[in-house]
């Protein structure tokens, strides 16, 4: 008995305090029925001892798989100064034209437009943030000051497989400058 209340007094939280394991004795010997499953061997076992590169690749993994995997998804991102005439409205409309005419190509391609924001020159298609989702997404943005135009596309298929992204960037980049010349 006092074996295990020194452990307990200089904080040995390896093993079961024997007060608990006593009351369980006790209530065992009054005639109940079912038993306990109490032990009082150690809950854990000895410190397990691990490389740094395990630990790192074990907190990379749950990092990852916090983050929603963004960074598996395919993506690609193209940017180009526009001509200083040009407005958010043209630019919003531009896009949406532009998703139109692509998906008439490609039916992967996202119509929906999930978020519109004119005044911060955002357009965004197929709930574009989100990363457990498959087809082709846009992220627009204008920036008038600027005259800085960044389209951003994922292409993300079953199991992050590429639907394409690199050439979506490319394709709708064409089409936007084709339609803000007009």
């Amino acid at each position: 008995m006092n074996r295990v209340s020194d452990n307990t007094r200089n904080g040995n939280n390896g093993t079961l305090n024997i007060g608990a394991a006593n009351i369980c004795a006790k209530y065992i010997r009054s005639g109940h029925t079912h038993q306990a499953n109490w032990s009082t061997r150690p809950i854990t076992g000895p410190p397990m001892r691990t490389s740094f590169l395990t630990r790192m690749i074990v907190w990379l993994t749950y990092g990852l798989a916090l983050s929603g995997c963004s960074q598996l998804e395919p993506h690609s991102r193209a940017s180009w100064e526009t001509d200083s005439r040009v407005s958010t409205e043209e630019v919003m409309s531009c896009a949406q034209k532009t998703i139109q005419a692509l998906s008439v190509k490609n039916p992967k391609w996202e119509t929906t437009v999930t978020r519109l924001d004119v005044h911060d020159g955002t357009l965004e298609t197929g709930d574009y943030p989100n990363t457990n989702a498959t087809g082709l997404r846009t992220r627009v943005t204008f920036q008038p000051e600027a005259h800085q135009l960044i389209v951003d596309i994922k292409g993300s298929g079953p199991y992050y497989m590429d639907l394409g992204a690199k050439e979506g960037a490319f394709h709708f980049r064409h089409s936007m400058e084709n339609c803000l010349a007009r």
